[in-house]
């Protein structure tokens, strides 16, 4: 595919607010002077300069990588041993 048909295309996808994500995609894969060729100036030059914008993410908290730095209470679920010198209860009800 041309420069040139990739510009239209991306053009064609900015227009869409669907679309704007696959736009600069494409518009990353083109010279500027095809979108602007393909969009006009302002549009295509506006274009050009968004496929190339980096995106800043927030980093993430050591807390939600590393869950096992957290610490943990243990739970003893062991049952009771019988203990002769406590009456039984009855099972009847």
């Amino acid at each position: 595919m041309s420069g040139y048909a990739r510009a239209r295309t991306a053009a064609y996808c900015a227009e869409r607010d669907n679309l704007q994500a696959l736009a600069l995609k494409i518009a990353g894969t083109c010279e500027e002077a095809d979108l602007i060729k393909a969009a006009g100036a302002e549009n295509g030059a506006a274009l050009f300069a968004q496929s190339r914008v980096e995106v800043v993410r927030q980093p993430v908290s050591a807390a939600v990588l590393d869950p096992v730095s957290t610490p943990m209470q243990i739970i003893d679920f062991a049952v009771a041993s019988h203990d002769p010198d406590r009456p039984e209860r009855s099972k009847a009800a």
